[in-house]
């Protein structure tokens, strides 16, 4: 569209310009005058204006348009800006408006995101830093709430874009002087260049962090399922079915999580944290805190009601005893995982009580030459959450092996007792006063003896399992030479009275060393706290 233009010199300088531009920078001209005398103020302002517009590209010679002369009003701000329903005016200095000192605007200036938190620290007098650093602390305390606060200010503080709003942000009296110091403290175009360098950094950094997040938590939600899924078969039961509404809800937080990270990423890479990206985020945060706190509300409400479902529907049975029970001398354990069999010895009492759900199977105990076998049928739709326990008084034993299952034994005093513990199994010794144990352990078996009181014991370890002892007099160990890469035992020791040990028919400092088959860990440096021993 063609344009009548004319010739103007703005500070000394030559432009053509449109006549309709002309006008309207005419006008902006007449109402500056009319508000002051001074001569160097206005033509600083005029160069202020020239500025400006090589800002915008247009050179000595070039044409302004209308649009220029509107960018550059805006920069330097109207006069209807700093002049009140009074008609306060500003002469040589002196306040042009009475009006509100005082405003809160978002400071693009020296924004990272959107502003906000530069705008408050301009409005209350605050240095910047401090401002960012409360929000990221209140980012973790708040769980995310105050992310959602900042986007709502963002949503309806507006910005401050011309000299009047900037110095208003800040308190600053709306003066002529005031806006012109204000743009000449901005027209360091260098300073501009490198913030705004600094500000693409800090968005592609921001970018490169959420997409390492996203991955993080991919990685998270993978690893959880195939942990779950692992740990989720208790003798052929999935463990966490009950848990399914509570665990969908769980997936879908992390699904939105990595979600968030996505937009974030794209948002820093793209330089675009426009209105949709935000309206997008609050989504995917409402969502995502609603689906977190819902899944931890409905976990805990299904497990309070099966816990009491649990406790409803437990009942303590007799197991039926076997004659010739009163003069066993071993016992033998094979029950599921989830079952205990707690062995109290005690001679002047027999009794087998189990206590478990209603239709779970009972126990069979058996008595064959002075050996009893505890056995437990694995329930064909156990309750993960339930487990058995099994009760037994009977007379001390000299041998006990546990095949499957948990069990403890306590209560004697007692020479010798022979242990041997295998697969996953558990047997745990409490307040026995033993003068030698005997224990063999293999595949990922567990064997303490941390709470009962041996003198020597004689230790063989196979395989993953584990042996924890308390305080001993003599130690004894025999374990494999050659054993599968990263399948070492561990044996762990409170205290040896003495300063050596044997193991594989060594004689060992008693120090902690580590082995491709054997971990040997002393609590206590025994060298240096007992001597030699004598």
């Amino acid at each position: 569209m063609m344009k009548d233009i004319t010739r103007i010199h703005i500070a000394k300088v030559p432009y053509n310009i449109e006549l309709s531009a002309k006008k309207e920078l005419e006008k902006y001209i007449t109402t500056l005058e009319a508000y002051t005398s001074d001569v160097e103020l206005l033509e600083d302002i005029e160069i202020r204006m020239t500025e400006l517009l090589l800002e915008r590209g247009v050179k000595q010679d070039d044409v302004i348009s209308e649009a220029d002369i509107t960018a550059v009003r805006e920069q330097l701000g109207e006069p209807k800006d700093f002049m009140a329903d009074d008609m306060a005016l500003e002469i040589d200095g002196e306040i042009l408006s009475q009006g509100p000192k005082r405003k809160l605007y978002r400071n693009l200036n020296i924004a990272l995101v959107g502003g906000v938190l530069s705008g408050i620290a301009s409005y209350f007098h605050i240095n910047v830093l401090w401002a960012r650093v409360i929000f990221i602390v209140l980012s973790f305390i708040s769980f995310g709430v105050s992310v959602l606060l900042y986007i709502v200010l963002w949503l309806i503080i507006p910005p401050a874009r011309t000299a009047a709003e900037k110095l208003q942000m800040e308190g600053r009296p709306v003066t002529l002087a005031s806006i012109r110091a204000l743009n000449e403290g901005g027209s360091n175009v260098e300073e501009k260049r490198r913030t705004k360098v600094r500000v693409r950094i800090a968005t592609i950094v921001l970018g490169v962090v959420s997409i390492a997040a996203a991955m993080t938590v991919v990685a998270a939600l993978v690893a959880v399922n195939l942990s779950m899924v692992k740990a989720g078969q208790i003798d052929g039961v999935r463990a966490f079915d009950q848990y399914q509404p509570a665990i969908a809800l769980a997936f879908a937080a992390g699904v939105l999580l990595f979600m968030l990270c996505i937009l974030v990423a794209i948002a820093g890479f793209t330089q675009k944290f426009n209105k949709r990206i935000w309206i997008s985020g609050i989504i995917v945060i409402i969502l995502g805190l609603s689906s977190f706190v819902g899944a931890a509300v409905l976990a805990t409400y299904q497990s309070r009601t099966q816990y009491e479902a649990i406790q409803r529907n437990t009942v303590e049975t007799t197991v039926k005893m076997p004659e010739k029970f009163g003069a066993i001398k071993s016992l033998s354990v094979d029950v599921p995982s989830t079952t205990s069999v707690v062995y109290v010895a005690d001679d002047s009492i027999t009794s087998i009580k189990q206590r478990s759900l209603k239709d779970a199977p009972k126990a069979t105990v058996t008595v064959e030459n002075g050996s009893a076998k505890v056995r437990l049928a694995p329930q064909k739709q156990p309750n993960p959450m339930a487990s058995t326990i099994l009760t037994i008084y009977g007379p001390r034993l000299d041998s006990i092996i546990v095949s499957n299952g948990y069990a403890s034994y306590s209560g004697s005093s007692q020479a010798n007792l022979n242990t041997e513990v295998y697969n996953s199994a558990s047997l745990r010794l409490i307040g026995a006063r033993i003068d030698t144990l005997k224990v063999k352990t293999d595949a990922a078996a567990q064997f303490s003896a941390y709470e009962a009181a041996v003198s020597a014991v004689e230790a063989s370890l196979y395989g993953q399992s584990s042996i924890s002892l308390g305080n001993i007099k003599k130690l004894t160990v025999t374990h494999s030479e050659v054993c599968a890469s990263n399948q070492a035992a561990q044996l762990s020791v409170d205290n040896i009275f003495g300063a050596t040990y044997t193991r594989n028919g060594n004689e060992m400092s008693a120090k902690s060393l580590a082995t491709p088959c054997l971990n040997v860990q002393f609590a206590r440096d025994q060298a240096s706290l007992y001597g030699n021993g004598d």
